[in-house]
């Protein structure tokens, strides 16, 4: 595990700076402060000061629901994983009761290798402080999956643990699937009755049958009767358009804030205009971009470098111009120097610089981003004035040198 996974960043630290890109969401080019810091560990610890950690806007609330152990039924995640969780948990469970994590048992190792990424994940998404998107839970799925069949595959026989584990895992599934429609009033309310019948009769047959083929029966009919919501809830994202930037499964207005009234967003973010055109608001972008790139193919040609990738990728996409975002996703991630940016200039890399003032961000935001260089290209190159924020920093490279 080691092995593969510091493969990359072994791979990023042992390669010359001047040989790679730069590495977004760090303000040193470092792969380690991108892994212990706002990226990696900060988003489990929170990020005081930083865009929606604690110190910038609480971004538990705003886009995860609060911490807690029932995080994953709430209303920005639990229509996106928390359906079977009961099942899966008591599944789980009944499997470790069976196996007695035997060596000899080869469910033994299946149950770590499936529950313990289940167990890691789940406990880590419900204590995570810091910046927490919905889509993230996405990870669960996988071991949810296999932990939801598996159990059940084991509890389907006889004996006093499965007897027992039966109508306590199909129970435990209709909770939590009425935990998270409960958060999400008005939806699949229908479902909601059906299921909650069938699993009760259900269960109830569980508890009392002995015979294997009436059991099977039951445990089948439940089944059935819990994945309705969830496959409901998945058949409605083909309704609506969906956020390519904060994906979220279900009808439109759960995407909507990341669930109602969980804290994300609903297609295109807030001040995000279409590709190439202008954007800015809480997540920067840049100002006049299709014009800044037309006035630079037809000066000479070269590099575009704007703050934030919300004003670069969108016109990427659509004209295929050379442009780079120097701020990173929002114009904060990343604070690149002014020195790191005169080498550009120097070699050739990038010759033209779209500022757009303070970059994007939210509220009480520590991170400066890209604002300082593009201060400093203001103060060292030279002002295109038929087009606003443009500089031309070809020959500036001593200059934005000196500024930084």
């Amino acid at each position: 595990m080691v092995v593969v996974g510091g493969a990359w960043p072994a791979l990023m630290a042992l390669t010359p700076a001047s040989d790679r890109p730069w590495i977004s969401g760090t303000s040193d080019n470092g792969i380690w402060s991108l892994i212990t810091g706002y990226n990696g560990l900060g988003r489990l610890d929170g990020q005081a000061g930083a865009m929606g950690g604690p110190g910038g806007g609480g971004a538990g609330g705003v886009f995860g629901g609060d911490t807690g152990v029932f995080r994953l039924l709430d209303a920005s995640l639990g229509g996106q994983a928390g359906w079977l969780l009961g099942v899966a948990v008591v599944g789980g469970l009944a499997l470790l009761a069976l196996t007695r994590l035997r060596r000899t048992d080869p469910r033994t190792g299946w149950l770590i290798a499936v529950g313990g990424p289940f167990a890691v994940t789940a406990v880590a998404f419900s204590a995570a402080a810091g910046i927490f998107h919905p889509y993230y839970v996405s990870l669960l799925a996988p071991f949810t999956a296999a932990l939801v069949g598996g159990g059940l595959a084991a509890v389907a026989g006889g004996g006093l643990v499965a007897r027992v584990a039966a109508p306590v895992a199909v129970v435990a599934g209709m909770a939590t699937e009425l935990a998270v429609l409960n958060a999400l009033p008005g939806q699949l309310e229908t479902v909601a009755l059906v299921m909650t019948v069938t699993v009760v009769l259900a269960a109830a047959a569980l508890a009392v049958v002995t015979s294997a083929r009436s059991r099977h029966i039951a445990l089948v009919t439940a089944l059935v009767a819990l994945l309705l919501a969830p496959a409901a809830w998945s058949f409605d994202t083909l309704g609506h358009a969906t956020s390519g930037t904060f994906p979220a499964g279900g009808p439109e207005s759960a995407s909507a804030m990341g669930g109602p009234g969980g804290g994300g967003f609903s297609g295109a973010m807030p001040g995000a205009a279409a590709p190439g055109g202008t954007a800015g608001g809480m997540f920067g972008g840049n100002a006049d971009v299709e014009e800044a790139l037309a006035y630079a193919q037809a000066n000479g040609g070269g590099t575009l470098a704007v703050s934030a990738q919300n004003g670069a990728a969108g016109a990427a996409l659509q004209t295929g111009a050379d442009i780079a975002a120097l701020g990173g996703f929002s114009g904060r991630e990343s604070e690149v120097s002014a020195s790191w940016l005169s080498t550009r200039v120097a070699d050739g890399t990038i010759r033209w610089v779209l500022t757009d003032g303070e970059g994007g961000g939210m509220p009480n935001d520590g991170r400066t981003g890209s604002e300082s260089v593009m201060t400093a290209v203001q103060e060292s190159c030279a002002a295109v004035s038929s087009v606003d924020g443009l500089y031309d920093c070809q020959g500036a490279a001593s200059a934005l040198a000196a500024a930084g």
